[in-house]
């Protein structure tokens, strides 16, 4: 399917597998490439998967993927991005998405994964304490305004 692909975050170690599958099952009946954090489990043909690798020393942010998957989409001519993330990351991810691709220039569609929604927000973590952390971190992160929020999230 031409001009569309998928842009795969992880989130946490069970949640990559789910979002793999999820990946994997979308990618495989659409025919089209993913892009996908090297977390993400995926089985795919590698000629169809761009990987984004994590510094070491600069771990990433949700912001820098999405800058190199736009970049990926552009270069690959995609216009429709099928989102999937964790659910208590994908409204964030959809958010950065948006509005960068919007800054940049870029008309391009995002679609999220509704699969993800089956899959309860206690699920994606493994402690009550990082949920909560989690959970008031992203709200915090969702309402700053989008030009403070691309200062601290670089």
């Amino acid at each position: 399917m031409k001009g569309v692909g998928i842009i795969a975050f992880p989130f946490g170690e069970i949640g990559e597998k789910v979002i793999g599958r999820i990946t994997e099952e979308i990618a495989k009946k659409l025919d089209i490439p993913v892009f996908a954090h090297e977390h993400v489990h995926l089985d795919l043909d590698i000629k169809k998967v761009t990987r984004f690798y994590e510094d070491l020393d600069n771990p990433s942010t949700t912001l820098r993927m999405v800058r190199a998957a736009l970049r990926w989409a552009k270069e690959n001519e995609i216009t429709s991005l099928w989102l999937v993330a964790g659910r208590p990351h994908i409204y964030r991810c959809k958010r950065d998405l948006e509005l960068e691709a919007r800054d940049v220039g870029l008309g391009i569609k995002i679609f999220m994964c509704e699969e993800i929604e089956k899959y309860r927000t206690r699920m994606w973590f493994q402690s009550v304490f990082f949920e909560a952390w989690w959970l008031i971190r992203e709200q915090i992160l969702l309402k700053l305004p989008w030009s403070l929020y691309k200062k601290v999230a670089k």
